[in-house]
């Protein structure tokens, strides 16, 4: 375990680690977004089989990203809401918007050919926990979250999978974006040969209206959803998701604020468009990433 002490809504895992993010206080009526740093305790590696959390009461989301070392200018064990996260080369791993129950995501148990699916995290992997705030409450609140990677016996064969996803970066979002007229970002995104998906989902922030990803090669509606605050989670067990010729991620958006609104991280100030999935068999994510106003053409920039 590495953090506070263990959470009691979530008991830290036999084999595998614990990760619980300090507690932070929000005041009424504020809303921010924390990035908290660290590096995970284990020693040996750990080939996860499921992820779990648990957010208090006012968090809104966790996303969690590895990175290939330490994080410039943020040490491990400190939280931060300058520059936080995000970036390009940050591999998104775990993510969760719902609070004040846990959460478990079970990777599939056969990758239909006897062997379960697992992610590896190195001995020692930095990263850090993107933690969204938003306090609509009458008085403070102090809230921390919980990560927990359940972990393989050593030694079980398993094949690898990793994350895809897109993020479509430029867009604005006009004052004339209505009911009646939303204003729409695409990503057509490739996907790498012989990749299997079993789980997609969306991410926007509260500005987004419908998320959406239709299958390229046959026109089909992969899933559609409009709660941008519990997106749907689309999740395949069996019979796997594949995208011969890619797939295309849609977001609707309704601006109200009065003002121009641009893409960035800022949960409070700023709109994404993500499309967050995993595939296999990859040892490594992907990034697809589309550029513009409106976006359009994704590029893959790892694979």
């Amino acid at each position: 375990m590495i953090g506070d002490e263990p959470d009691a809504a979530l008991n830290p895992p036999t084999n595998g680690f614990q990760l619980v993010s300090p507690d932070i206080t929000i005041p009424k009526g504020e809303e921010h977004t924390y990035c908290w740093y660290f590096k995970t305790p284990n020693t040996e590696e750990v080939d996860v089989t499921k992820w779990s959390s648990f957010m208090q009461a006012g968090s809104h989301h966790l996303i969690m990203y590895l990175t290939s070392g330490p994080t410039s200018g943020h040490d491990v064990g400190t939280f931060s809401e300058a520059g936080c996260g995000g970036g390009f080369s940050d591999v998104w791993t775990y993510s969760s918007q719902e609070a004040d129950k846990v959460i478990e995501l079970q990777l599939p148990t056969d990758d239909g050919a006897g062997k379960p699916l697992a992610q590896k995290i190195p001995a020692g992997q930095y990263g850090y926990i993107q933690l969204h705030y938003n306090n609509k409450g009458d008085s403070a609140i102090t809230a921390h979250a919980t990560v927990n990677a359940d972990g393989l016996a050593t030694g079980t064969a398993y094949t690898s999978t990793a994350a895809f996803v897109t993020y479509v970066q430029g867009f604005k979002i006009p004052t004339t974006a209505d009911a009646a007229h939303p204003y729409t970002v695409t990503n057509i995104c490739p996907v790498p040969a012989n990749r299997q998906f079993w789980l997609m989902s969306s991410h926007t922030h509260k500005q987004g209206v419908e998320t959406k990803v239709v299958d390229n090669t046959s026109s089909q509606m992969v899933f559609d959803s409009v709660d941008w605050e519990h997106p749907m989670t689309k999740v395949w067990n069996t019979g796997f998701q594949t995208y011969p010729t890619g797939f295309t991620g849609t977001c609707n958006y309704v601006n109200t604020t009065g003002h121009e609104i641009v893409e960035g991280q800022s949960a409070s100030t700023n709109e994404m468009c993500m499309t967050p999935g995993y595939m296999f068999p990859a040892t490594k994510p992907a990034l697809c990433v589309a550029f513009g106003d409106a976006g359009g053409q994704g590029q893959l920039l790892s694979q």
